[in-house]
């Protein structure tokens, strides 16, 4: 690219370009060694009269691509230049369109930046419903909220699309945690609770494996029933809780979810939650599990086992035997296990309401 070109590129400098283009009107399609021509410049640095002056010098240049197969479009949306943005669509917006090296297209682009701005520009010009590429998860999953409401607006049905991994925008965000994305999914369609991954995982199992204690409260409280679901494996949000030993979020299900037939809810192998205490030697969350007699400790697996054997049949340690003696009693107590009359009113699953007693 001549020196001079690049400079007045670089500083927006429009007389100079037209003079330039007036010397030699070849002169703009000159580009740097990867391939970038003045307006990809322009648009990157957010020279607006710049641009606008080189698309009516050369409107091809809105379709040139670089070594990356990149367009300036994309240095645009990179940059969150929306008014330029703007300026490149209604040159021609068949350029959204365009996918680069990577497969990525500009929308993709500016949900992975935060770019709001340029979000809202593209998905108001562009059929936003065309798009292959995952750009609603992944604005989802780093908890650009404002995003997130702007598809949401636009194409709703978008949050029940899919990734490879069966993960809608939902379980993306909340297995990282955003609380506020989170909940503006549930505003927008609390059924998004109930869409399943490829192992038969809901958000909420995904903000239980993670620990995520204010969005596990977030999705329960918007919809009770999720709390009712179980993977492929039978795990339900609590199994999953304790496996991963995560007390928090332990301690705010038992507290919730003070229902029996919840708490001891066996999986494909019959373990309940307080089994996968025992499996993990966890003396914390079986003292949570235990508490109000909300864990039936004559529960058995499908090997006939109750979380007192599977620790017997572990070498004695003193985490060990803190556990054992927390089991022991409970298991010689016959009253230990019984279900209050004000409990077994809603052993019907569909009846199924979250209570907030306490621990």
């Amino acid at each position: 690219m001549d020196p001079r070109l690049n400079k007045a590129c670089v500083t927006g400098d429009v007389t100079t370009i037209f003079n330039l283009f007036q010397e030699n009107n070849s002169i703009l399609s000159q580009t740097t060694v990867l391939s970038n021509t003045a307006l990809h410049l322009a648009s990157r640095l957010g020279h607006f009269d710049l641009v606008k002056k080189i698309i009516e010098l050369k409107p091809e240049l809105v379709l040139a691509e670089n070594i990356y197969m990149e367009t300036p479009l994309y240095e645009a949306c990179r940059e969150g230049r929306e008014k330029i943005v703007m300026l490149l669509l209604q040159a021609d917006y068949t350029v959204s369109y365009r996918r680069n090296r990577d497969k990525e297209s500009v929308l993709l682009v500016a949900c992975s930046l935060g770019h709001l701005d340029v979000v809202r520009v593209l998905v108001n010009m562009t059929d936003v419903h065309r798009e292959s590429t995952n750009y609603f998860h992944v604005a989802a999953s780093n908890g650009y909220t404002g995003i997130v409401q702007e598809i949401l607006r636009k194409q709703p049905r978008l949050a029940l699309r899919r990734d490879e991994n069966g993960f809608s925008p939902l379980h993306l965000a909340s297995r990282k945690g955003h609380l506020e994305t989170t909940g503006e999914f549930l505003k927008a369609n609390s059924d998004l609770c109930f869409v399943r991954d490829n192992n038969g995982r809901t958000p909420l199992h995904l903000a239980a494996i993670r620990g995520h204690v204010n969005v596990i409260n977030e999705i329960i409280s918007e919809s009770p029933e999720s709390a009712l679901m179980q993977t492929q494996q039978g795990e339900t949000v609590l199994h999953l809780s304790v496996m991963h030993n995560q007390y928090k979020a332990v301690k705010s299900l038992v507290k919730k979810l003070c229902i029996i037939n919840i708490v001891n809810l066996p999986d494909n192998n019959g373990n309940t939650a307080l089994h996968y205490a025992a499996i993990g030697k966890l003396s914390d969350i079986t003292k949570l599990l235990l508490s109000k007699n909300r864990a039936d400790v004559k529960a058995v697996n499908k090997n006939g086992l109750t979380a007192l054997d599977i620790l017997n049949e572990g070498q004695s340690d003193a985490e060990l035997t803190v556990i054992i003696k927390m089991l022991m009693p409970a298991k010689l107590d016959n009253n230990s296990v019984s279900l209050p009359a004000s409990d077994e009113s809603h052993s019907n699953n569909s009846s199924f309401k979250p209570c907030n007693c306490d621990n």
